[in-house]
């Protein structure tokens, strides 16, 4: 990879994947509806002007099925208005209302008040704002409303930054997937390799920041492929779970496609910035890491009732 590349490594998967976890959960909890219809409610709020279904696949890196599902959710609760173009009955509109832009400020604040206390603890105003840049970035050459955006949802936080979370990792699951892979596959085969030695689900799980379920039926799916091992640990009671030569070459492969497609996102980014966006994506890791090790990972709604506003 070039030295003005911004590069794509397990830990930063780690990274974006658990960002979008946390978002997703805080979105639920607050709105009662999903990532993506939370995305749209916020991007009607940030739009003086009404939007049509075919303004958004592109801005929500998604197919036109998925936005209409996802605005016919947001009518349904009442929280958006939709009603046809006067010149083409066809074409539905959809309007923000009050109600729905009180409801995504307030998601938006749930999100930002838990990252703060939890993943985010360690950053400053300025941090928090370089990170939603960074994101921003790739954001830009996706095509999604980028830095220009106006904040009318947050301070901090913009619609454009959790539809680039999603983004990024739509583009690393089809990246996997022309390497024969699942996304989380690879995750779980990077995993491997790195570590050089037989691993417990238990251990890739608390590794993997996943539950042990999924591990439990990765780990199988890589077996029956041939890229890993089942083995037993000292006590027999443990499946040890390690990498076959055949599991090492797949993950080589993907990572090299994964490397090419997060260098191609952030292609248009200033050169000078992509040694800053990879230092602060590997300061984001350490300190999941450290968050995840610490234990001290209590739910959503009492992080955020301790970190409420007075």
């Amino acid at each position: 990879m070039a030295e003005t590349d911004v590069l794509f490594t397990p830990d930063l998967a780690s990274v974006v994947v658990d960002l979008q976890r946390r978002s997703a959960a805080c979105f639920d909890r607050e709105c009662g509806v999903s990532y993506l219809p939370c995305c749209l409610l916020a991007l009607l709020g940030a739009s003086k002007d009404p939007m049509t279904i075919s303004d958004f696949p592109r801005s929500m890196v998604a197919s036109e099925n998925t936005v209409v599902a996802a605005a016919i959710k947001l009518e349904r609760a009442g929280l958006i208005e939709k009603e046809h173009c006067d010149s083409d009955r066809r074409v539905a509109v959809l309007r923000g209302i009050p109600e729905g832009n009180a409801l995504a400020k307030r998601a938006f604040e749930s999100a930002y008040r838990h990252l703060r206390a939890t993943v985010w603890q360690w950053c400053s105003d300025d941090d928090a704002a370089r990170i939603v840049g960074a994101f921003q970035e790739a954001a830009e050459t996706l095509g999604l409303t980028g830095r220009k955006e106006r904040r009318a949802v947050h301070r901090c936080l913009t619609p454009s930054f959790f539809m680039a979370v999603a983004a990024i990792i739509r583009q690393w699951v089809q990246a996997c997937a022309a390497a024969g892979v699942a996304f989380t596959e690879y995750r779980y085969l990077a995993l491997l390799q790195s570590c050089g030695q037989p691993l417990s689900c238990s251990a890739a799980a608390d590794a993997l920041m996943v539950d042990r379920s999924t591990v439990s039926a990765v780990a199988k799916s890589l077996i029956d492929k041939g890229l890993g091992l089942c083995g037993r640990g000292s006590d027999r009671r443990r499946r040890m779970i390690s990498i076959t030569e055949s599991g090492k070459a797949t993950a080589e492969f993907a990572t090299s496609m994964l490397e090419d497609r997060t260098a191609a996102l952030y292609a248009g980014a200033d050169p000078s910035s992509t040694a800053a966006i990879n230092a602060l994506h590997a300061r984001m890791y350490a300190e999941l890491a450290a968050w995840v090790r610490s234990d001290r990972e209590p739910g959503i709604k009492a992080i955020e009732n301790a970190h409420a506003p007075a």
